[in-house]
């Protein structure tokens, strides 16, 4: 297996990105969270689930909506 130094592929970056971010939220906005709303604070994990169930069938709605049907940015003209 042949292996190159100094290189980072789009995947690579990419889960550094989002690792970094998960890292910063769960170090800096968890505490915080928990430290305003005390023991309220399952209340927001319920909102949230709310927020995201309604995103998810929102964009399964759009997707059954398009029927296959693609997205062009082009013009039509040839």
């Amino acid at each position: 297996m042949k292996q190159t130094l100094g290189e980072i592929s789009i995947v690579q970056m990419t889960i550094l990105i989002v690792t970094g971010i998960g890292l910063k939220v769960h170090v800096t906005l968890i505490p915080a969270l928990i430290q305003s709303a005390g023991r309220d604070v399952w209340l927001s994990v319920i909102f949230m689930y709310v927020l995201v169930s309604i995103w998810g069938f929102l964009l399964v709605y759009i997707y059954n909506g398009i029927e296959g049907k693609t997205y062009s940015t082009g013009s039509t003209k040839a």
